[in-house]
């Protein structure tokens, strides 16, 4: 999965999960909900490029315009 495929991901996750977005960004823990639904998606695909799929994930969760 490259660079493209996982910001798309993200991208579809944030738009899905708008409560799990402003628990987050409210300082409440859900985090480890977008990778859950992200593995789930991928059907584990992400485990290789974890460390990639976090950093920009903690990116665009942070940005508050989506």
């Amino acid at each position: 999965m490259d660079k493209f495929e996982m910001e798309s991901l993200i991208d579809e996750l944030i738009l899905e999960n708008p409560k799990q977005v402003k628990l987050y960004r409210s300082g409440k823990t859900a985090f480890g909900f977008f990778v859950g639904m992200a593995m789930k998606k991928t059907e584990g695909k992400l485990v290789e490029q974890i460390v990639v799929f976090e950093k920009l994930l903690k990116e665009k969760l942070n940005n508050n315009s989506n």
